[in-house]
């Protein structure tokens, strides 16, 4: 048996919990945002000291149309509850360039998820008892966030496996969270 833990979809139980786009109500400080806005920027200091989003999906869209300070994206984001829309959004954002965001999203996705995961109390006990096993988004469309192969197949082609950026910073998350403990 893998010693990883796979997850996809957010209506898969236990592991749903670790899709961005799982329903999780949570507050975050726009201090912890800072790091996406020039110091001048009043995009962040219009939405006074926390914004609420409905899940980790929202926040992450959101952090990706302030970093290229898209106000409008950001209003829609927010305006949205579905995550896919959400995600539609965050593809169009203007001014966006890939080589800029590699710089930061991985910090934007750790940020959504570690007031997740401190914020929910189920959340956090399914993540915590993961142990130190192994995180993967088993998505078959997306090698950068996921590993690109669903949880059947993942194992025999774990060599070719994409970036897992969710996974690890689910798992980073739970490092920071086990110290908190």
């Amino acid at each position: 048996e893998s010693d990883t833990i796979f997850f996809y979809l957010p209506n898969e139980s236990p592991y749903g919990v670790f899709c961005q786009w799982h329903p999780s109500s949570i507050m975050v400080s726009t201090s912890s945002l800072q790091f996406l806005t020039e110091p001048s920027s009043a995009t962040l200091s219009a939405h006074g000291a926390f914004i609420a989003f409905s899940c980790a999906e929202q926040c992450y869209m959101f952090c990706k149309a302030l970093y290229f300070s898209d106000a409008e994206s950001c209003a829609r984001i927010l305006s949205t509850p579905d995550p896919k829309e959400q995600k539609k959004v965050g593809q169009r954002v203007k001014g966006f360039n890939d080589f800029k965001w590699a710089r930061v999203k991985s910090r934007a996705a750790r940020v959504g998820n570690w007031y997740k995961f401190t914020q929910n109390e189920r959340m956090r006990q399914v993540l915590l008892e993961t142990g130190h096993r192994e995180l993967a988004e088993a998505s078959r469309r997306d090698k950068v966030w996921g590993i690109g192969f669903n949880a059947q197949e993942a194992e025999v082609y774990r060599a070719e496996w994409g970036e897992n950026l969710l996974g690890k910073a689910l798992m980073k998350v739970r490092g920071r969270l086990r110290l908190r403990e």
